[in-house]
């Protein structure tokens, strides 16, 4: 089975994406905050890397070889406003806020 893990505080968002791959049967883990993220990275299997680009620091997460995160599939969630940002550029897939339903079927 695949697995993913959502580092998010957007409870709304992330239950949308926890509804979404699990109907895919990829197994997930919501994380809000980002030291247990990075530990639980370093020690599990993690296919793709879910995360909110407002949540301070979480670049430090996607780059940090010791987090596991190098085999991780990247997808970012950013809001509408920001624009193109450094973290959305390097997204595999990218979630706009507020994510729906009809957005997470279409991106994944």
């Amino acid at each position: 089975m695949l697995s993913s893990m959502v580092v998010s505080t957007d409870s709304r968002g992330t239950s949308v994406l926890e509804s979404i791959l699990a109907s895919l049967h990829i197994h997930v883990e919501v994380e809000t905050d980002l030291g247990r993220a990075r530990k639980k990275l370093a020690s599990s299997r993690i296919d793709a890397l879910i995360v909110d680009s407002e949540i301070e620091g979480v670049n430090g997460l996607l780059d940090s070889e010791a987090s596991g995160a190098e085999n991780c599939v990247p997808l970012i969630i950013c809001n509408e406003a920001n624009g193109e940002t450094e973290i959305s550029r390097r997204a595999k897939f990218l979630f706009r806020k507020p994510i729906s339903v009809a957005q997470a079927v279409r991106t994944l």
